[in-house]
C-alpha cells in the first residue's frame, strides 16, 4: 500500500552498500539491456533478408538464362509476355516460401535447443524463456519473404519477356 519510490530511497539511505531498485526501475534496466539484442536481431534479420533476396534473384536469373530458348519458343507460339513474367515471378515466390518455411522450422528447433541450454544456468527460475515464438513476427517475416520473392523474379522475367524472338531463336539454334 506504499509508493515504491520513497520506500526505495529510504532503504538506499539506510543501507548504502545495497542497491535498491523498484520493480519499474528493474524492468527499465532489463529492457535497456535487452535493446542491444533486439537491435542485433534486427540487423541479422535484415542481412538475412538481403542475402535471401540476392540468392533468389541469382537462382531465378540462372534459371531464366538456361531456359531462354524455351521462353523464346513460347513467345513465338504466342504466349503473352505478362504470362511468362507471372510464371517466373511465381517460381520466385515458391522458392522464397519453401526456403522461408524451412528456415522458420530450423529457427524454431534451434531456438528451443538454445533455450534449453540457457535455461540450465544455475539460479535461474525454471519458467524463464529466452526465445519466445511470436506468430505476428513470423507472419511479418513471411510477408517480407513473399515481397522479396516477387521482386527477385521480376527483373529476370522482365528481361526474358523483352528479348527479340527471332534473334533469340537464331542464337539458341546456333548454340
Amino acid at each position: 500500500g506504499h509508493d515504491a519510490a520513497p520506500v526505495a530511497r529510504a532503504l538506499a539511505a539506510a543501507l548504502p552498500r545495497v542497491s535498491v531498485l523498484t520493480t519499474a526501475e528493474a524492468v527499465a534496466q532489463a529492457d535497456e539491456r535487452l535493446a542491444y539484442f533486439r537491435n542485433l536481431a534486427f540487423i541479422l534479420g535484415s542481412v538475412s533478408l538481403a542475402v535471401g533476396f540476392l540468392l533468389v534473384t541469382t537462382l531465378m536469373t540462372v534459371s531464366v538464362n538456361e531456359r531462354i530458348g524455351e521462353i523464346a519458343v513460347q513467345r513465338a507460339l504466342g504466349v503473352q509476355a505478362r504470362r511468362l513474367v507471372g510464371q517466373i515471378v511465381a517460381e520466385g515466390l515458391a522458392l522464397s516460401m519453401i526456403g522461408g518455411t524451412l528456415g522458420l522450422g530450423l529457427g524454431l528447433v534451434t531456438a528451443r535447443y538454445l533455450d534449453s541450454i540457457l535455461g540450465d544456468f544455475p539460479g535461474l527460475p525454471p519458467d524463464i524463456a529466452f526465445f519466445v515464438f511470436q506468430p505476428r513476427d513470423a507472419f511479418t517475416a513471411m510477408g517480407m519473404l513473399v515481397v522479396a520473392g516477387a521482386l527477385a523474379g521480376i527483373l529476370p522475367s522482365w528481361r526474358a519477356a523483352r528479348l527479340p524472338i527471332a534473334a533469340t531463336l537464331r542464337e539458341e539454334a546456333v548454340a
